[in-house]
């Protein structure tokens, strides 16, 4: 009878030892690319041996750190720090942050947060929740389409976002050698300005609404 059992990870072997083996050699990989030395990765792993359901707790382990997918690499890693991944698409974040500290918007903190995670430490589930975190941000400004209506300046900067995030993907990420993260960076100031821009039209639409109603109860 074949086994409908939901698994969370990929089965390697029915065999324990193998299966073990299998998740310590992922883990090994991915440890090491985030730069983990050698003695540290060797102790981390070994201290799960003597522990009951070691296989589960290793499994669990290699699917934190699974590395990040390559084609959503943006930038040779550790190439200016040793301890930040994609150093220039992650302080480009320092945008993101000034516009949720300036106008208290807490969607584009949470983008922010996870952004800069995703790019400083690259691992394919910080980066799964910098997607959840950029569709967070784009459900809200969708939701208050008319400040975008009404101020064509946010149509044009999000047209200019739009277009460099394209070029990130169709050119950057596939010429690293060549524009290096350029383009990503410039994505990341973009869509800042754009949000910058789209938090000041809230303000001014909620100050014309509180004038007009005051207006109209005198």
């Amino acid at each position: 009878m074949m086994d409908t059992r939901f698994r969370l990870f990929k089965d390697y072997s029915s065999n324990k030892e193998t299966r073990i083996d299998a998740y310590k050699k992922e883990i090994i990989i991915s440890l090491s690319t985030i730069g983990f030395n050698s003695e540290t990765i060797k102790k981390i792993l070994n201290s799960f041996d003597n522990i009951p359901g070691s296989d589960h707790i290793l499994g669990a382990i290699k699917f934190l750190t699974e590395l990040t997918d390559k084609k959503s690499i943006c930038e040779d890693y550790y190439l200016h720090s040793d301890y930040i991944a994609e150093y220039y698409c992650t302080i480009s974040n320092l945008g993101f942050f000034a516009v949720a500290y300036y106008y208290n918007d807490y969607a584009t903190l949470f983008a922010a947060t996870f952004s800069a995670l995703s790019h400083a430490i690259p691992l394919k589930r910080l980066n799964e929740l910098d997607k959840i975190a950029a569709v967070a941000l784009f459900l809200q400004i969708i939701f208050h389409y008319d400040a975008i209506v009404k101020n064509p300046e946010i149509i044009a900067s999000g047209i200019s976002v739009f277009l460099l995030g394209a070029l990130d993907i169709m050119v950057g990420r596939k010429n690293k050698e060549n524009f290096g993260p350029s383009f990503h960076v410039a994505w990341h100031l973009a869509a800042a300005f754009a949000l910058y821009k789209f938090n000041h039209a809230l303000i001014e639409m909620t100050a014309n609404d509180i004038h007009a109603i005051s207006t109209a109860a005198l």
